[in-house]
């Protein structure tokens, strides 16, 4: 539209937003090659933002400046990218525009941005900024999402757990994880329904569960022992590339299964026999995570959380090991809380 010399008169402009967004998705992903400094994409979500003002419609503004956003926050441009999702905080009402932009783009991607403005925060030291996006997420947005939309609820509230968890609020973060995605995927579609991320589920409920017994808040039905013997058993084989994007929303699946083993490796209640295999199994998931995100950060630039959650994990693993011949496993100096923490410091 941009070469269109009358294009400022026309009257419908909807009808390329969907496919602008889709071009930035490809983008996103890596399908579409652009250069280091996403030059193009810069320009197409610019564009994408004055199109949708002209056309007046709140919604398609919402995801513009949701695009933009994400976009700085790859480009580890943390400042801009708060101050973007400013703008989008101004301008987009979920109880208005969520079914909307649901309608036009597959699920609400001006939601999806609250997560990750949180992990914005976090990487800045902004803790009071991160929960304040968090708080307006759970009360005003969360609500208004359509339930049987799984897929959005989980893109939403995925980046929102790991900070929740990384700041003590693991307990928190697994009732929401619960309520609005397990519970509801079980009664929307039961257990033989199909998801992307259904294997997730598991990973994401048991590491919670083991962060807030180690913070002492409560103890689940779940025996060390059981979950040792879940994890151990696991081949994990959902790893792929298209599973793996998630690691833009926070977290890769190497890196949830590397910390379930380092939190269980801890546990005194569990045999020698038990713990070295945990030992094993952790250290090449998190061997492998830090490869994968780094070979990544070097393509796209755009999973610095994910890296600054597996760095520590990796590293108290490799200290573990180095004490499992001194029976010293679980005496490290702090807690694993207290490192993960430390890195977005």
């Amino acid at each position: 539209m941009q070469e269109v010399p009358v294009s400022d008169q026309i009257k419908d402009r909807t009808i390329v937003f969907s496919i602008v967004s889709g071009i930035c998705l490809c983008l996103k992903w890596g399908t579409i090659k652009d250069d280091d400094s996403s030059t193009f994409e810069e320009q197409l979500v610019q564009r994408f933002i004055h199109e949708a003002r002209l056309n007046g419609d709140a919604a398609h503004t919402s995801r513009a400046l949701a695009l933009q956003g994400v976009l700085l926050g790859r480009l580890g441009r943390y400042a801009d990218a708060i101050q973007s999702h400013t703008e989008l905080e101004l301008v987009y009402d979920a109880t208005k525009h969520s079914a909307n932009i649901s309608k036009s783009y597959g699920s609400d991607r001006a939601a999806q941005n609250w997560g990750l403005c949180a992990q914005w925060c976090d990487v800045q030291n902004d803790k009071e900024g991160a929960f304040k996006r968090i708080d307006f997420l759970v009360e005003h947005i969360l609500p208004s999402q359509e339930e049987r939309n799984i897929h959005n609820m989980f893109m939403i509230l995925f980046p929102v757990i790991w900070v929740m968890k990384n700041h003590g609020k693991a307990l928190q973060a697994k009732e929401l994880f619960e309520g609005y995605i397990v519970k509801r995927f079980m009664e929307f579609y039961g257990k033989d329904g199909r998801f992307c991320f259904l294997r997730f589920f598991d990973i994401v409920l048991v590491l919670l569960e083991l962060t807030i017994r180690d913070a002492g808040e409560r103890n689940g039905d779940q025996t060390y022992e059981e979950m040792t013997d879940w994890v151990l058993e696991q081949e994990f084989a959902m790893f792929n590339d298209r599973a793996e994007r998630l690691i833009n929303l926070g977290r890769d699946g190497r890196s949830l299964v590397a910390e379930i083993c380092l939190r269980l490796v801890r546990r005194p209640e569990l045999s020698r026999s038990k713990r070295a295999e945990l030992m094993e199994k952790g250290l090449n998931f998190a061997r492998e995570s830090w490869r994968y995100l780094n070979a990544e950060q070097e393509a796209r630039r755009c999973v610095d959380y994910a890296l600054r959650q597996v760095g520590p994990i990796l590293e108290m693993l490799l200290w573990e090991e180095k004490n499992l011949s001194s029976s010293e496993i679980g005496t490290s100096d702090g807690t694993l809380q207290d490192v993960v923490v430390g890195v977005c410091s």
